[in-house]
């Protein structure tokens, strides 16, 4: 006689056991969750769901790609969301993706015009290598949770950008280039949650006249990338230097921006760049 743990309990093992919701493991995640929807059909309606969780759109030059992006949307996923899920015959219908990835490492600039597809409040909008124009903001681009993964931007500045965003409460920077105090001063008041991974600090900039009150913000974390020490080296110049910055950055940052319930984290740390990204976003609870 085979013996069996309850349902629930299985699906628990399972979606520990998945690959993570993360750029780098989208494809083992996929063919994780697909293998098991034909293990076993009380598999099938939880897996199925799980596979409308991640969306990866991929730049082809092709003169129509971005009308193949928009009937693709509208196939797959539909324009019509709403909070529930709906399970017609096991299979989830109508679902913004948790996950939203726009990589532009392969073909430059070519998502320049792109309109964002269907985002909800919940979706994690994931830009990544990307150079954005003003074309790009021209449509309904207002995320809540947004993570920009080395991103540049030619006209506007992202400081102007950021500026566009009235609904956004958590923002992941991860080596963008642009001064660190231009974008502090363009957080919007809806903002709760904030994460700055560098590797260096560009403070150059005059503080402002008036700071920015944030009410809402309950986390500002700034990490620090540092490249690996010599574990038998002794304590350099090199080392106080960082010290010193992380103390001025910290009397910049806390008069720059006026959050009375705030808590604000200065961090250094020899991970690789992508590992220390990787606990940033776990630790907000963006990758599970």
């Amino acid at each position: 006689m085979r013996y069996r743990l309850p349902l629930e309990l299985e699906l628990t093992i399972l979606e520990f056991a998945a690959p993570p919701l993360a750029f780098d493991c989208l494809h083992d995640r996929v063919a994780f969750l697909i293998n098991v929807s034909l293990a076993h059909r009380f598999f099938t309606a939880w897996a199925q769901e799980r596979l409308h969780d991640q969306f990866l759109y991929t730049y082809r030059p092709r003169s129509n790609e971005h009308e193949r992006l928009k009937m693709r949307l509208e196939a797959g996923f539909g324009l019509g969301y709403d909070s529930r899920t709906d399970l017609r015959g096991g299979i989830a219908a109508d679902r913004t993706p948790r996950v939203l990835y726009i990589d532009d490492s392969v073909e430059g600039d070519r998502c320049a015009r792109f309109e964002v597809g269907p985002v909800s409040s919940e979706t994690v909008l994931f830009l990544r290598y990307m150079e954005i124009f003003r074309d790009v903001y021209d449509g309904d681009f207002d995320p809540h949770q947004l993570v920009m993964d080395q991103c540049w931007a030619s006209e506007p500045s992202l400081r102007q950008l950021l500026l566009r965003f009235h609904r956004l409460e958590t923002l992941v920077l991860f080596q963008v280039e642009e001064t660190l105090l231009s974008m502090m001063t363009a957080l919007p008041t809806t903002i709760r949650r904030v994460q700055i991974l560098q590797h260096d600090i560009d403070i150059d900039d005059d503080p402002p006249a008036v700071p920015n009150v944030l009410s809402r913000l309950d986390s500002f974390t700034f990490v620090w990338l540092k490249s690996s020490p010599d574990s038998e080296s002794e304590p350099s110049a090199s080392d106080v230097s960082y010290c010193d910055a992380l103390a001025n950055l910290k009397q910049t940052v806390e008069s720059t921006i006026v959050a009375p319930r705030c808590i604000f984290k200065y961090l250094q740390t020899t991970k690789s760049p992508e590992d220390a990204l990787a606990d940033a976003l776990a630790e907000l609870g963006l990758a599970p």
